[in-house]
């Protein structure tokens, strides 16, 4: 929800559909696959081991981001894969242990999210840029902690030792603990204390921390019959995304997105150049995100995303050429 206008479409932040033939004008089909997926999340809750809600969340999000691909964020990732998980298991209720299978597959999908998000922040950029960013406003303001963005530089390392931490029953008490303190200041720097707008960055931390405690915090050992999950065929694909998307943009020239980790350094937005020749004027919708040089027009479309989407801009260097071809067209029927 915090998303909205992401998913409806209801913004002038350009809409990159996956394929040409789905550039669609109006916005009425993303307002009723919208409408589609908040029926199928809430049959969900009352028809748990029926099949027809689960497709019907999942057909929902796939046609979403096929109409954008800028809705293919980390979360949404994350959740797609656990329906897909919920989907395999849906009609096993009469197989003995099936709740086992759920809770060890989600167990493994939230240890597959810290070992992407600890990888991805092992670059020179999330040490150099990233932590003394994070850690600005809060050096600003209190002059003590001028060192603090060193302590920072110990999250990658901290997020995967939570993976053999929460794995081993004697140090899953440490592990969590560690996790709240982890995640707490997640909030508090990036949500709170910090410069950057994506609202998301609350809920999406706060979830994290409610999952490693629930899948976590009353188990008295990583599920002793964890092994079966490889005997079931139908829960491979879902668990092997879980790893190999994350594993594709981390060493090749795939969406940045998929890393998991938006905040690994490993994203390098640049803003959009125009020529004065194609735009004489930008419309005042555009104004704080705008600065002109030398003969250009340069627009901070992170920042655009970041207003009226409240997520980052899905970042290819095919998306990018969208954007900017879209942009100049969206710029000149302004102007007109």
């Amino acid at each position: 929800m915090l998303s909205w206008n992401l998913w409806t479409g209801i913004h002038s932040f350009p809409k990159i559909p996956l394929f040409e033939l789905l550039n669609f004008k109006s916005n009425a089909l993303d307002l009723g696959l919208v409408g589609l997926l908040l029926i199928g999340l809430v049959s969900s809750m009352f028809f748990s081991k029926t099949r027809l809600p689960l497709l019907l969340i999942l057909a929902s999000i796939l046609s979403l981001i096929l109409l954008d691909i800028n809705r293919l964020q980390v979360w949404v990732f994350h959740f797609f894969l656990a329906y897909s998980i919920l989907l395999s298991l849906a009609k096993s209720n009469k197989v003995l242990g099936s709740e086992l299978l759920i809770f060890s597959s989600m167990q493994v999908l939230t240890l597959s999210m810290y070992l992407w998000t600890g990888i991805n922040k092992l670059n020179a950029s999330f040490f150099e840029n990233v932590a003394p960013y994070i850690a600005a406003p809060i050096m600003h303001k209190f002059t003590s902690f001028i060192y603090f963005d060193n302590i920072i530089m110990i999250a990658p390392f901290l997020g995967l030792s939570f993976i053999p931490l929460l794995m081993i029953q004697k140090t899953r008490s440490v592990a969590l603990l560690s996790i709240m303190i982890y995640h707490g200041i997640a909030i508090f720097l990036v949500g709170f204390a910090g410069y950057n707008s994506n609202d998301i960055i609350i809920p999406w931390n706060l979830f994290i921390l409610a999952s490693a405690f629930i899948l976590f915090g009353n188990t008295h050992g990583f599920q002793p019959k964890f092994v079966r999950i490889f005997d079931k065929p139908n829960l491979i694909g879902p668990l092997l995304l879980a790893g190999l998307f994350p594993i594709l943009s981390h060493f090749g020239n795939y969406p940045y997105n998929m890393s998991w980790d938006v905040y690994s350094g490993r994203i390098p937005y640049e803003h959009l150049k125009l020529s004065t020749l194609d735009v004489e004027t930008v419309p005042s919708y555009l104004d704080e995100f705008t600065t002109s040089y030398g003969g250009f027009i340069y627009i901070d479309t992170y920042s655009w995303a970041m207003k009226e989407l409240n997520t980052p801009p899905f970042n290819h260097p095919w998306v990018d050429q969208e954007i900017a071809e879209k942009s100049r067209e969206l710029l000149k029927v302004r102007l007109r």
